[in-house]
């Protein structure tokens, strides 16, 4: 192709691009500038050629990036940055540049100037983080919103003695104002209280809606009683009545959970979940409306997680293992039925005993399928139990008062074959009774028409259920350790044991003494008239191969 028509051709292509191109001398005096110039910053070429690039200048860049720009392109290297720039009417504009040093003879002569206005795309992102970052229902920082906020301010403060908080609100019991006065009222209630947040408290903080009903502020205080006071305020503010058109004024209560942050903090994804967990912490508390998070919390948040992972591994790799431990007659001494006693066997921590993991275990979501491993493998033991032996043996399996009052029991109980259901003993502990006492009474004697044993652990321990024990259809009562230990020395216990004793008999239940470790008690405890005795002086808790001979050797 002809080198001038290739000429021709490239001029019209940099004149009518869209993108801006300048050419300047070494000195930055524009010598060309395309069509793209004009477009983008509304100035005539004759107004730009002969001009310095400064009359673009938007004030908004400092002294020292025009010093790096200069200082780049002067020692031959192409310094490419986005900058913001002012149009002729004022207006601001913003261009991605690339700024390419031309050489002669080995020396910078020129510069050349490519860019492309990128104003619509900064305005495009500005639209995509509000969306981002904004509750769209209150206007307020979304969760992402006010982490990134937090982390911008956090650079402010970063060399001064000052305090942080986060400070997270929950509305109590949301969910009932759902239900009375629907979810358009509640979100105009929401919207309210999120304005009454960032009203009173969104000038010196930043305010957030953080999840449904939940909101969130981050506070600047420069000493602990200036936080006190933002608490009492944040409490004051909350308590006042809401107006909404059609409805009569609501008011409710909150909880509140604080994290001061610490300069070890280096996450504020994580001070947040802490202030969070303190929230909950709170909420458990009937007698607490705000919660500091600390470092006891720190450690029973950490107890909790291990504990939560110990459990769910537990049950995952089946690491639960028996231990049984005889209940013997007590004139006889012959072994009449086995307490199990349930371990993890841990492949690294060795045995876990139950105080480690057992309140944790009932009161979690793992319960229903430990209770469901506990009966299966209690069916498992009976079946070798009978094999090797040539008989059954009554087993006695505890289970959680919160199974009892879900009414579950029934439901893992009724798969349980009829034939083999005499041979179970259901153990369940005083505590039982302290609420709903006649659902449980009624299943109870729902599991008694099924046909197994009933037990009542520890009692005289715990919640008196004498006022419902003619109500039971239970075949003994279990006669706590600590009175067994006391009643050698103490006259009262003494009495309490012989009570218990002559209580069962005149009911037609039987006792068992759990507990005995010496051969005085056993002996006091057979003049009473206990009739089945467990503990230590007898045979403290086995694995299955021991029971088998000791059960062997009993005989």
């Amino acid at each position: 192709m002809d080198k001038r028509l290739l000429k021709e051709y490239l001029f019209l292509a940099i004149e009518y691009t869209s993108d801006w191109v300048i050419l300047t001398d070494i000195d930055g005096v524009i010598m060309y500038a395309n069509n793209a110039v004009e477009v983008i910053s509304g100035y005539k070429k004759e107004e730009i050629l002969g001009q310095k690039p400064s009359i673009f200048k938007s004030g908004l860049h400092t002294r020292a990036d025009y010093e790096k720009l200069w200082n780049t392109i002067l020692s031959g290297q192409v310094y490419k940055k986005a900058l913001i720039n002012k149009k002729k009417d004022g207006t601001f504009f913003q261009i991605l540049h690339t700024i390419l040093p031309i050489k002669q003879d080995g020396k910078v002569v020129k510069f050349l100037s490519i860019a492309k206005d990128i104003s619509r795309e900064m305005e495009l992102l500005d639209e995509i983080k509000k969306f981002k970052y904004q509750d769209t229902s209150t206007s307020l920082l979304n969760r992402a919103g006010f982490i990134y906020e937090i982390n911008r301010s956090i650079k402010d403060y970063k060399n001064i003695e000052i305090g942080m908080a986060i400070i997270v609100i929950d509305i109590v019991n949301f969910s009932h104002f759902n239900e009375v006065y629907g979810i358009s009222v509640c979100n105009d209630l929401l919207k309210l209280f999120g304005k009454r947040l960032a009203d009173r408290f969104g000038g010196d903080s930043i305010v957030a809606r953080i999840g449904g009903d939940v909101f969130a502020i981050f506070n600047i205080f420069l000493n602990i009683n200036e936080l006190k006071n933002m608490i009492t305020e944040i409490i004051h503010v909350c308590k006042s009545p809401f107006s909404i058109e059609n409805v009569n004024e609501i008011v409710f209560d909150i909880k509140i959970g604080v994290k001061v942050l610490q300069q070890s903090d280096i996450s504020v994804e994580d001070s947040l979940h802490k202030a969070e967990l303190a929230l909950n912490l709170a909420k458990k508390n009937p007698n607490s409306i705000f919660r500091f998070y600390n470092d006891n919390i720190n450690k029973e948040v950490t107890d909790f997680v291990n504990t939560y992972y110990l459990v769910k591994e537990a049950i995952d790799n089946r690491w639960f293992v028996f231990y049984f431990q005889p209940i013997y007659d007590t004139n006889s001494l012959k072994i009449v039925s086995l307490e199990v006693l349930v371990r993890i066997k841990h492949p690294t921590m060795g045995l876990i005993y139950p105080d480690k993991y057992i309140n944790f275990l009932e009161n979690s979501s793992f319960l229903a399928d430990f209770e469901r491993i506990l009966f299966e493998k209690a069916l498992n033991y009976m079946g070798r139990i009978s094999d090797e032996t040539g008989g059954n043996l009554n087993i006695s399996i505890n289970i959680s008062v919160n199974s009892f009052r879900n009414g579950s029991i029934i439901d893992l109980c009724e798969k349980v074959s009829e034939e083999l259901r005499r041979f179970i003993s259901i153990e369940i502990t005083e505590r039982v009774f302290a609420e709903r006492v006649d659902k449980i009474i009624s299943i109870l004697n729902k599991l008694k028409e099924l046909g197994f044993v009933l037990e009542i652990d520890d009692f005289g321990t715990g919640y008196s259920s004498l006022s419902y024990i003619d109500k039971m259809q239970v075949d003994f009562l279990k006669i706590d350790m600590s009175f067994v230990w006391r009643m050698i020395e103490c006259k009262k216990t003494y009495a309490i044991v012989k009570s218990i004793i002559e209580l069962a008999k005149g009911v037609g239940m039987k006792t068992i003494a759990e507990g005995v470790e010496t051969k005085e008690q056993y002996d006091m405890l057979k003049s009473l008239g206990s009739d089945f005795v467990q503990g230590y002086y007898f045979s403290k808790p086995l694995p299955f191969d021991d029971i088998l001979l000791k059960l062997k050797s009993n005989k």
